[in-house]
Formats: structure tokens, sequence, C-alpha cells
């Protein structure tokens, strides 16, 4: 591995993106995968998954405990039906969930510290449903620099970022409208 810098930014960045909805990190999956080789590129997207979701998990868990932000805008989730398997079902209910592709992996993480599900479990959980996305889109990476170099896989990641922010943005605005014209 030869750039460490870049590595841990990857993992910083999946850290922090926990708490930025609609971010795709899947482009930061990839391009660990493009830029790291498909067995360097997994253990990083693992590293940052895995530290991604105890962070999401810890902030939301210690802010339901002492009454803070977050305990105030879980209650919008209150209806949500990923919280209501968690509830019923606790980290069982997690352990599928999060195997579902597409599954809202950091909201769940999120709900898991509001509804104070057990540490160990949700930590074993998450070491071990992280693995088949981190070799996945690793692969992805991996496969696509190998076709069609380094630098067209970054384009892409960064077009899927603007699109990404770009449609965030749009619901975001539509959303305001429509609550402001009620």
């Amino acid at each position: 591995m030869n750039n460490w810098f870049e590595a841990v930014a990857i993992i910083t960045t999946l850290i922090i993106q926990v708490f930025i909805p609609g971010f795709p990190k899947e482009i930061l999956l990839i391009q660990a995968g493009s830029k790291y080789g498909l067995y360097w590129g997994s253990i990083i997207n693992w590293i940052g998954m895995v530290f991604a979701a105890q962070v999401g998990y810890e902030v939301v868990r210690n802010s339901v405990i002492t009454g803070g932000k977050f305990s105030k805008m879980i209650a919008d989730y209150q209806q949500s039906k990923w919280l209501t398997k968690l509830e019923e079902k606790g980290n069982y209910a997690l352990f599928f969930l999060r195997l579902i592709p597409y599954a809202p992996n950091d909201v769940l993480s999120l709900l898991s510290g509001s509804l104070l599900l057990p540490r160990r479990g949700f930590i074993i959980v998450s070491m071990i449903t992280a693995i088949p996305y981190a070799i996945i889109f690793a692969y992805v990476g991996n496969f696509g620099a190998s076709h069609w170099g380094e630098s067209t896989v970054l384009l892409i990641n960064f077009g899927v970022l603007i699109i990404s922010i770009g449609i965030t943005l749009f619901f975001h605005f539509y959303h305001s409208t429509l609550e402001e014209s009620d």
C-alpha cells in the first residue's frame, strides 16, 4: 500500500458521511478498490464502515441518554418500519436488515443508537455485515481501474457525487416549497 494518507482520508470521510443524509458512500468504497486493489481496498472499506457505524451509534446513543439534539430528531422516525423491526428484534433484526441491498445502513446505525441496543451485539453485527459490502465495492473499483483506468473511475465517482448532491438539493428545496405552500 503506497499512499496511507488517502486511505485515512477515505476512512475519515466514511465516518463523517454517516451524519450527511444522501451522501453516496459507495463512491468512497469504489475509490478504495480502484486505488488500493481488491485486498487492501476491502480492508480499508471494512475498517471505514465499521468505525462509521460505531461512531454514529455512539453519538446518537449518548445524545439519547443525555437528552441531546439527536433524541429530538429521532422522534421523527417513530413510525419508520426500520425502527419498528429494530425495536421488536434488536440486533437480530439489525443483522438481517443490514444484509438487504440498499438498506439505509447509516440510518440503521443511528436508529440502533437511539434504541440503546446492546453495544457488543451492535459491534459484532456491524463487523460481520460490513464484509460483503467492503469486498463487493472494492471489487467494482478494482475491476473498473484495471479495465478503464484509475482516473476514469475517479471521474465517474465525481460525476455520481455531483448528481447525488443535485438530486438531494432538488428534493430538499421541492419539499421546502411544498411545506411553505401548506
